[in-house]
């Protein structure tokens, strides 16, 4: 069996030799049928596509893509599109946004807009009659499988069901995060010193890190390279669980936090948990886009439409941004699972009933500087 590693060479390959055949080509005129241009029409206004394409627009550009592809594939079918046929496309793509005009793009986005309404379309309509490999090839290189994507969603779009006090406290309790926590408050003891910062030196943090049970591949440069020590941290000094007065950090008083019985104390922990960990994974720009993932994957967590874990990296088809923001999305979905702030039923991401309430306010409002790059 091949490589995948073979297999994106081949593809690559591929890829490049439609690009040559491209450039050797003239245009040939392809005839579309008649019946099934006029149903692609009838098929435009109630469509996705219905906003950005009129019937003439859409037909006007299919037309071109698909007499591209078929002068270099006598065989071409416009209901079959093959993965050699979709490289041939996607060269010339390429070749414009590398060195066409301003117009030109304008020009090659409207064809490829028109190639993704003309695959939809076929495929929702059941007339695609290729195979279903080279479907999910031409359409993932063309971006259609984000069409269906899940809605973008906010806090406020959360409306959560009332949770019995008593089933919260009890979920609440049951989290492996007060057993840290509390063991923190036991390291702690008395008191230990800090720097000018108010943090942990770099020694201690790598003690208390061995105290909380996890093995360190490399010596951080600071607590804050450790989630596992620093997220505990900011959370008893953001309650008032622990004060720092100079070069001191020392408990406030005793706070059982293994206790179902204080529900305010156990809700307000939690609360700044998750706000810790999404300000944690939100603050640079390499890990962002995977917090941005990981607050959609808890907010669609509490509604009947739940999501799935973040899909595996495709070597093939995602660049370097979606590689880094899968890897970092993947981990943080791994440790909300690991802490019990993730069920996974039925393949699906949910947030457990009582837990909602603690979660939802721990999720920073969105602005519309968190839109600008989606």
């Amino acid at each position: 069996m091949a490589s995948s590693k073979s297999n994106n060479r081949k593809r690559r390959a591929d890829k490049q030799k439609a690009r040559d055949q491209r450039r050797a080509s003239s245009r040939t005129e392809f005839v579309l049928n008649p019946e099934l241009e006029q149903a692609f029409i009838a098929w435009l206004p109630d469509s996705e596509f219905a906003d950005e394409l009129t019937p003439e627009q859409a037909v006007g550009g299919i037309g071109p893509v698909m007499g591209m592809i078929a002068h270099g594939n006598p065989r071409f079918s416009a209901t079959a599109w093959t993965m050699a046929d979709l490289d041939v496309f996607a060269a010339f793509l390429d070749d414009v946004e590398a060195t066409g005009s301003e117009l030109d793009v304008q020009v090659s986005d409207g064809l490829q807009l028109a190639a993704v309404a003309w695959l939809h379309f076929l495929e929702k309509t059941d007339r695609w009659t290729g195979t279903d490999e080279n479907l999910a090839y031409c359409t993932g290189v063309l971006g259609l499988d984000q069409l269906d994507g899940p809605p973008i969603r906010t806090p406020s779009m959360i409306e959560l069901d009332p949770v019995d006090p008593e089933d919260e406290g009890q979920a609440l309790a049951a989290l492996p995060l007060f057993t840290r926590l509390t063991t923190v408050l036991e390291w702690i003891g008395d008191g230990v010193s800090v720097t000018e910062a108010g943090e942990l030196s770099v020694d201690r943090t790598v003690d208390l890190a061995t105290h909380l049970g996890f093995e360190l591949s490399e010596r951080p440069e600071s607590m804050y390279d450790l989630s596992s020590v620093s997220i505990p941290w900011v959370v008893l000094t953001t309650m008032g669980i622990v004060s720092i007065n100079g070069d001191r950090a020392e408990p406030t008083g005793r706070v059982d936090l293994s206790s179902a019985g204080d529900l305010q104390t156990l809700r307000k922990a939690l609360t700044a948990t998750i706000a810790a960990e999404l300000a944690d994974f939100r603050s640079t720009d390499m890990s962002m886009d995977g917090g941005f993932i990981d607050l959609q994957l808890l907010l669609a967590g509490m509604t009947d439409e739940p999501l799935s874990p973040v899909d595996p990296v495709d070597d093939e088809f995602d660049d370097q941004q979606t590689v880094v923001a899968k890897t970092f999305a993947s981990a943080l979905t791994a440790r909300f699972i690991d802490d019990g702030y993730f069920v996974v039923v039925d393949g699906l991401l949910e947030v457990p009933l009582p837990l909602r309430p603690a979660i939802l306010a721990g999720i920073p409002d969105l602005g519309d500087d968190d839109f600008d790059d989606l």
